[in-house]
């Protein structure tokens, strides 16, 4: 199979590795995510891919939805972004989403937890 050109050599490659070996859990951190900061991710440099799931603060209102977050290295914000909800699950492939991943809070004051599991 021939692997396509820049800029999506390093993403198919990512996922063909995926597919074909699973990929072994490397690290594993939970960062807390407020309305105040950006949050992004400390990058183990064996990983190929994350996986995160959130989990909202108690007191929060709308728990479909408590952050938003963004891959192209822009910074999200309140209402700019994709929204993600209590116990909300989703993966980020490859190295240069994970460099450019950016998440944020939604309701001002509360605290949500993102754990994130890294697999290389």
């Amino acid at each position: 199979m021939k692997i396509p050109k820049l800029p999506f050599h390093n993403v198919i490659s990512d996922m063909l590795y995926t597919l074909i070996f699973q990929g072994e859990c490397i690290a594993y951190v939970t960062i807390m995510v407020d309305d105040e900061a950006v949050r992004s991710f400390n990058i183990p440099v064996e990983a190929r891919y994350a996986m995160l799931i959130t989990e909202s603060d108690p007191n929060q209102n709308n728990k479909d939805l408590i952050i938003r977050f963004r891959e192209d290295g822009s910074n999200p914000s309140a209402d700019e972004g994709m929204p993600l909800g209590d116990m909300g699950v989703y993966e980020v492939k490859g190295k240069e989403n994970m460099s450019q991943f950016r998440m944020i809070g939604i309701e001002a004051g509360k605290q949500h937890k993102v754990r994130v599991q890294f697999f290389g």
